[in-house]
């Protein structure tokens, strides 16, 4: 069976390697967890064009640019036509979403806010969109 696969976009290398602890044991109906990590909303589009079997992308809004993660929103749901993989937005940040990305929020599977994300949330999104992948 194939190991589910999880890309986490992230300028903060902290965010990814607690990730990696966290979900490091988690097994969800016979489905290993393979984690994949780049710095920035670039690498990632990059990423993506390469693997198609992506599942969830964890991802940060502001890295590169204030609007990075949504960069990698519409590539994946407009250019990509992916509807498939789950995205989540993982983020310090709170405020509203920028005028020009909002037709994106639709694409978008839910927020976390780096500061309240736990060990039990995070299995249970992972859990969730492997569910919603594979179903």
């Amino acid at each position: 069976m194939n190991p589910f696969k999880i890309l986490v976009v992230d300028d903060e290398i902290d965010v990814f390697v607690m990730t990696k602890i966290v979900l490091k044991r988690l097994k969800h109906k016979g489905r290993e967890i393979d984690i994949h990590y780049t710095d920035c909303g670039t690498d990632a589009i990059e990423f993506l064009k390469y693997h198609n079997d992506v599942g969830l992308v964890l991802l940060d809004i502001v890295m590169e640019s204030e609007n990075a993660g949504y960069e990698v929103v519409d590539y994946l749901r407009n250019e990509k036509k992916n509807d498939k993989t789950s995205i989540y937005i993982r983020t310090g940040y709170s405020g509203a979403v920028p005028t020009e990305y909002m037709h994106l929020v639709r694409g978008i599977d839910g927020y976390i806010s780096k500061v309240e994300q736990t060990a039990e949330v995070l299995n249970g999104l992972v859990c969730e969109s492997i569910d919603q992948y594979y179903s």
